[in-house]
């Protein structure tokens, strides 16, 4: 397991189990909080896998990851899609556009939804996307991929700004709302 993996998974673990005492939700009833956690921290792959199978499937990268699908050795395949993740570029999910769009529709979900599912999926979501970007930046000390498309450049300082601010919105939607 690679080292950013368990980085998340700790991080997706503590942000359910603080949201959970903090809110009160420790009965059991509040189970689906967790699955959409669950689900929430999946999701991010998934624009991997579209990426790798339907938009890009000519890339030598891709077609390591879908030999290993036609193999059947999936957990190889998770490996593989991890190790070049780095490799992709123009993923839908993993925009700036994208991020915007998401936390309107993250307010929408946890201010107006009862849902606990569609909670802990956002939350989830949103962590592993921020903490993507976190990767991202520390790795390359930009997040030009991100920001591909916008007709502004983000230096280092504005880069750090976005990213504080964008965590800090992260701990406002979990914990206050």
């Amino acid at each position: 397991m690679r080292k950013e993996t368990l980085i998340q998974l700790i991080f997706l673990i503590s942000v359910i189990a603080l949201t959970s005492v903090f809110r009160g939700w420790l009965s059991l009833s509040y189970w689906p909080f967790w699955v959409g956690g669950i689900i929430g921290a999946i999701l991010p792959v998934v624009d991997h896998l579209v990426n790798v199978l339907y938009l890009k499937p000519l890339d030598l990268s891709s077609q390591r990851v879908k030999y290993f699908i036609d193999l059947k050795q999936y957990s190889k395949a998770l490996t593989m899609l991890r190790e070049t993740e780095g490799e992709r570029t123009g993923l839908i999910l993993h925009t700036f556009y994208f991020q915007l769009i998401f936390v309107a529709l993250a307010f929408l979900v946890i201010t107006s939804s009862g849902s606990f599912l569609g909670r802990g999926i956002v939350l989830a979501f949103w962590l592993h996307l921020l903490l993507d970007q976190l990767f991202t930046f520390r790795e390359k000390l930009s997040l030009d991929s991100w920001f591909a498309q916008m007709p502004f450049v983000m230096d280092k300082a504005k880069t750090t700004y976005y990213l504080i601010g964008n965590f800090v919105l992260f701990l406002l939607f979990t914990f206050l709302l």
